[in-house]
């Protein structure tokens, strides 16, 4: 233990108080249809398609995956502007972690249409990768999509993952 940490310990009176002891769960909000298992991008696009369907401003989609790569949870990680979103690693990792995904996909959409990704868009891969390997949850492609599904960047064809 540090010493700073030691010395608060030393300092705070001896007080009893209740802890809450608490159960996580996920809530179904609403299906899509998807194939049995996920075996490329096109699959994962196809299957994100309806909540990208005219979305003026960025979102921000986990997809994460059992062994057999069949999706196991769709979450809505953030809903962004027009140009931009910003993205939690607790927010991608939580409903992961609640549905023992073994694996994951990132999925955001570009409204503006263009498909390169942006520096914050190699950041956050590059940091979700770091931590996924810490929890035993790899990234295994990060997807930008245009505006109507039509096209879409890989990260993992790219070489960038």
């Amino acid at each position: 233990m540090r010493a700073e940490q030691q010395s608060l310990f030393e300092q705070r009176p001896n007080t009893s108080h209740n802890v809450n002891i608490v159960s996580l769960k996920i809530v179904r909000e609403k299906t899509v249809k998807y194939q049995k298992s996920v075996s490329n991008a096109d699959d994962v696009v196809s299957m994100i398609r309806p909540l990208f369907k005219d979305s003026y401003r960025e979102l921000v989609v986990v997809v994460g995956l059992d062994n057999s790569n069949v999706p196991s949870v769709i979450h809505i990680v953030s809903y962004g502007s027009p140009n931009q979103s910003s993205v939690y690693a607790g927010s991608v990792f939580k409903p992961l972690l609640l549905s023992n995904s073994v694996g994951f996909l990132l999925v955001h959409n570009h409204p503006g249409d263009t498909l390169t990704p942006s520096s914050c868009d190699k950041a956050i891969t590059s940091k979700l990768k770091e931590v996924g390997k810490l929890l035993d949850i790899p990234i295994l492609d990060h997807l930008i999509v245009n505006c109507d599904c039509s096209d879409y960047y890989s990260f993992s064809k790219s070489g960038i993952l």
